[in-house]
């Protein structure tokens, strides 16, 4: 898998930010990172609406790979750290958690991750 640093370009409306972490890409998988050092479910949210949802209509090459979403974080923003997790994990994202100098990803055994190459965005929300 190719790991991209770099900001990803894509054609976006004036008066909407987009801005993809970290990008990795292999033959048929893509997959948007964000990174947030205080997690919250508004981030989450807005990571959907800005970068997921729209994510083939504004990087169109992609719309024949799987599309995944990760969230790494370091702490959460609310009380309750479950709540925001399962948030994520509802919306089909990924979650990643930072920790003494490396990470780990959060499993939930009943979690399937989202492809979100495959979402119409003009009929999802």
């Amino acid at each position: 898998m190719c790991i991209s640093a770099t900001s990803a370009h894509a054609h976006t409306p004036p008066d909407r930010s987009w801005e993809i972490d970290v990008l990795g890409i292999n033959q048929d998988t893509v997959v948007a990172v964000e990174v947030k050092t205080t997690l919250s479910t508004k981030d989450i949210d807005k990571f959907l609406t800005n970068v997921m949802l729209p994510f083939t209509r504004l990087i169109p090459k992609y719309q024949s790979k799987k599309v995944y979403g990760i969230i790494a974080y370091v702490k959460v923003e609310e009380k309750n750290e479950s709540e925001v997790l399962n948030h994520a994990w509802g919306k089909g994202l990924l979650v990643v958690k930072a920790m003494k100098g490396s990470c780990r990803i959060v499993e939930n055994k009943n979690f399937t991750p989202r492809d979100y190459g495959s979402v119409d965005t003009r009929h999802s929300s």
